[in-house]
């Protein structure tokens, strides 16, 4: 697939342009292409889906830097798949956060221990609504 320019990796990843160069400008995400004057910022696929995971735990109330650490996990710790038989959480409880892998039909805390303060982000419903905003950018 073809990069999307800086304004269309925004809008697929749930955000606004602003925030998106703000996050630049902080260095919290760093363009897969660098732009030029005229020449916009290039992200690849992945680095959208990246973007839309630290978007979904920002949401929840964790600082950007904070939330793309955390998001950097579901390429580190599940090499950027999606279970094929279950739902991908990712799961904030203080400064730990884990992927977990979830029965269809359940959330983490069926299933675990987790305390009451937990963030908890359905990677699933994350990497779809980024995909389907990806290929309406397109």
């Amino acid at each position: 697939m073809k990069p999307l320019p800086t304004a269309e990796a925004a809008a697929a990843a749930g955000m606004t342009y602003q925030e998106l160069a703000s996050w630049i400008d902080r260095r919290v995400i760093e363009p897969t292409r660098l732009g030029q004057p005229g020449v916009p910022h290039q992200f690849e696929k992945n680095a959208v889906i990246l973007l839309s995971i630290a978007v979904a735990l920002h949401a929840c109330g964790l600082a950007p830097r904070l939330a793309m650490k955390h998001a950097e996990l579901f390429f580190r710790d599940a090499g950027g798949q999606l279970h094929p038989t279950a739902r991908t959480w990712l799961v904030v409880d203080g400064p730990k956060a884990q992927i977990l892998r979830i029965p269809y039909g359940k959330r983490p805390e069926d299933v675990t221990d987790i305390g009451p303060a937990t963030l908890q982000a359905d990677l699933d419903a994350v990497v779809e609504t980024m995909e389907q905003r990806w290929r309406d950018a397109a």
